[in-house]
């Protein structure tokens, strides 16, 4: 009866392994199948890919942003076609080389962002320039206000007249006759910078009594091309010679003047084109 007790013991036992080792089988295949469950839908961590052609992208300036993901594509592992979600997230500023890069997103459905690099390059980019709406001569005792006067403009970005920064010395200095200089300087929104001395003048009104009145205050010209200082002349008030003086050398770059004189029987007058050779 001893050894009856005994083996009947150690089958319960066995009995017992054999039911938890059964149990712990099957915890370890649903924990599994649950955990490769999890990772697919609840731990994806791959954002989508970001595809394009190869080579640089060439645009006009004036092309918008449907231009700049025209041909890209983004596609997740799992969400699949995620293309709607594409935004251009960043351009950089432009390189000596007129190139910009742009930096591309993409999100899917568990919100990995993907990013992806690209190189801009515009097919016919001008940095900015400067414009004058009317001479930089000032009457003794007369404001300095050279933003008055001044524009900027861009073919990225139109008018940048509002991005204009100056200096001048002696700017409070307003009844001393004389000539001072303006440093004039515009940021566009690619990251070029347009600068820019030119002299600004005060004269003594009273020995100018003839409003000369030009087409033009300031121009830009390529180098060794022809400049005919004449067209540029439009009236005068009163009647009188007209004599030009200028300094322009179209041969070498550089900021030049036209003045333009109109003498007549008893007074004179006078004003003044700023030519900027490239």
């Amino acid at each position: 009866e001893g050894t009856f007790a005994v083996e009947k013991g150690v089958r319960c036992r066995m009995k017992k392994i054999r039911i938890i080792s059964i149990v712990v089988l099957l915890l370890s295949t649903v924990m599994f199948v649950a955990f490769r469950v999890y990772e697919k839908t609840g731990q994806d961590r791959v954002p989508p890919e970001i595809t394009f052609p190869e080579g640089e992208l060439l645009l006009h300036v004036e092309d918008g942003e449907e231009k700049l993901l025209a041909d890209v594509k983004a596609e997740d592992n799992l969400s699949g076609d995620v293309s709607g979600t594409l935004v251009v997230e960043q351009i950089s500023e432009i390189t000596e080389e007129n190139e910009r890069t742009i930096t591309y997103a993409a999100i899917d459905e568990k919100g990995n962002v993907g990013r992806a690099e690209r190189t801009l390059k515009y097919i016919d980019y001008q940095g900015p320039w400067f414009k004058l709406k009317d001479s930089l001569r000032y009457k003794a005792g007369d404001t300095l206000n050279v933003l008055d006067r001044v524009e900027a403009e861009s073919l990225l970005d139109g008018d940048l007249s509002g991005q204009i920064k100056y200096t001048m010395k002696n700017a409070s200095d307003e009844k001393t006759v004389g000539i001072r200089y303006v440093d004039l300087r515009v940021t566009d929104s690619a990251g070029r910078t347009a600068e820019l001395r030119l002299p600004l003048e005060v004269y003594n009104a009273s020995a100018e009594k003839i409003q000369v009145k030009l087409k033009e205050y300031l121009i830009y010209i390529g180098a060794n091309t022809g400049f005919d200082p004449a067209q540029y002349f439009d009236s005068a008030d009163q009647e009188g010679t007209l004599q030009i003086e200028s300094n322009v050398v179209v041969s070498t770059p550089g900021v030049y003047y036209v003045d333009y004189v109109v003498y007549g029987e008893k007074d004179m007058g006078k004003n003044r084109l700023i030519v900027i050779v490239n």
